[in-house]
């Protein structure tokens, strides 16, 4: 049975610059990832930012990138959506000075 949910637990501060595998697809699931949002909790301080999807457990490579250094004002939230994941698929997520919060939403399909 299909169950939309925040994937992977609770949320994602990732340290600084450094790039963070936050969900990987189970075994023989398939996943529809409804939302990823990036908030940057600094009230002063920009933020550079960057996501991506890899395939099958592969490296991040440049072409897997959804977010390659984009630009996220104090306070600002971007959103990104509607896409899907296959079993040992991951996403990872960067924030140069460490003060964003990610959250990962969507559907599993066992």
């Amino acid at each position: 049975m299909a169950v939309l949910k925040k994937l992977g637990g609770t949320g994602y501060k990732p340290g600084a610059a450094t790039l963070t595998a936050c969900y990987t697809v189970p075994g023989s699931t398939q996943t529809a990832i409804t939302a990823i949002t990036a908030t940057n909790q600094s009230s002063s301080v920009a933020e550079k930012i960057r996501g991506c999807h890899s395939v099958n457990a592969a490296a991040a490579a440049v072409a897997d990138y959804f977010w390659y250094d984009a630009d996220l004002a104090p306070g600002e939230t971007k959103t990104i959506g509607s896409f899907t994941a296959a079993t040992n698929d991951i996403i990872r997520l960067y924030s140069l000075g460490g003060n964003v919060a990610f959250q990962v939403y969507g559907i599993e399909n066992p």
